[in-house]
């Protein structure tokens, strides 16, 4: 029989019984504590890699981790790490071993794994790092335009009428050239607000059908009334994203205005630069807070709709993929909600057309408005 050195008691004790006679210490802990020593560490890398790519997948969208997000996957990670940590429960139930911290890695992976694919599924994502750190910080301001220094005034006697008219000639074409210059500086700042407001609509679009919008009216997930609890909680969520993209669209815009002040262009460029961005983008603005309306329209209308049916799913069967009532005024009522979620559903892809058209218009238009500043600068 092999001995050992017990050390709980300092003892010589036989190891081949697994624990020490004496003190009663258990030498299969040993083991238990390499084991937990390894899953923490694991555990901590784990932890760095999944944080680094799902911040690196939200930015890749364009835009930074916001409550919502963080919101979203705390729900996912906390639910998968439970199921892990049940089944580990169930088939190795020694209670020494850290099975919560070892339940935590895969679902970190999750994470990681589910964020990546929704940045995949997001048509409006790029892994270019001008991308990600554009997400963080903002546009850089132009650089300063150098402007003429103004003539110098003739001297003497030998100043004639066609000197005057030479030198005046000359300061005003100079100074047409400077605020030619300095509106098509300004030109990126507002096709990089157009490009924004344009691809909101498609990345609105992706997000609703990567949630799962186009199963919820389906009749075969309307007869499990928590299934019903569950598409109503996600249309919530839904809507709270509704609400961050309106905010996201508005201060976009607003701040266009505010980048263009803050440039170091001509007062008299920024002007008509502004006054052209206006006539040119207010089509496209007005048209794309519709659409946000728009969803949230269709989004209410599916939730009054599952509203309805969660409290009658006892009075209804599904038989053949067609929801059969007992009553017939509940079968019209039905009918009625189903009819106009298909409605407002059906003008989402007209409008998203009609913007695509408006945005690269008031792109092109704006593109457009350097040379015809230049005409009216020159011309007065």
């Amino acid at each position: 029989m092999s001995l050992h050195l017990c050390p709980g008691c300092r003892q010589s004790a036989p190891r081949d019984s697994g624990f020490c006679t004496l003190c009663g210490y258990d030498f299969m802990s040993d083991g238990d504590e390499a084991y937990n020593r390894s899953v923490m560490f694991w555990l901590r890398v784990t932890t760095l890699l999944s944080a680094a790519v799902v911040v690196i997948a939200i930015r890749c969208m364009g835009r930074r981790p916001e409550a919502a997000d963080y919101r979203e996957l705390l729900i996912l990670q906390l639910v998968s790490a439970a199921i892990i940590w049940g089944l580990l429960k169930l088939f190795f139930p020694r209670p020494r071993r850290k099975l919560w911290a070892t339940a935590l890695i895969p679902s970190f992976l999750i994470v990681a794994a589910v964020s990546a694919w929704h940045a995949g599924q997001s048509p409006d994502s790029s892994l270019s790092l001008r991308r990600i750190l554009s997400a963080t910080w903002p546009a850089p301001t132009p650089a300063p335009v150098p402007i003429a220094a103004p003539m110098s005034a003739a001297a003497g006697s030998i100043t004639i009428r066609a000197s005057s008219l030479k030198d005046a000639t000359s300061t005003a074409s100079n100074g047409s050239e400077a605020s030619s210059s300095s509106f098509a500086l300004l030109i990126p700042l507002g096709q990089d607000c157009f490009t924004f407001l344009r691809k909101q609509p498609q990345v609105i679009a992706a997000e609703m059908k990567a949630a799962g919008l186009g199963k919820m009216l389906a009749p075969a997930a309307m007869e499990d009334a928590r299934q019903l609890d569950v598409w109503r909680g996600r249309i919530q969520r839904l809507q709270d994203r509704l609400n961050d993209c309106e905010a996201s669209i508005r201060k976009r815009a607003a701040d266009l205005a505010a980048k263009v002040e803050a440039s170091a262009a001509a007062p008299k460029a920024k002007t008509r630069f502004l006054t052209s961005v206006r006539r040119s983008g207010q089509d496209l603005v007005r048209d794309v807070l519709d659409f946000v309306t728009l969803q949230r329209r269709t989004l209410k209308a599916m939730d009054d709709m599952l509203a309805f049916m969660r409290t009658r799913t006892d009075r209804f069967t599904v038989v053949n993929g067609r929801v059969m009532f007992a009553d017939a005024r509940d079968g019209a009522a039905y009918a009625q909600l189903h009819r106009q979620s298909d409605e407002l559903i059906a003008q989402a892809e007209p409008m998203m057309s009609r913007i695509q058209r408006e945005g690269e218009q008031a792109v092109r238009e704006l593109d457009g408005g350097g040379d015809a500043e230049a005409q009216v600068s020159g011309g007065s």
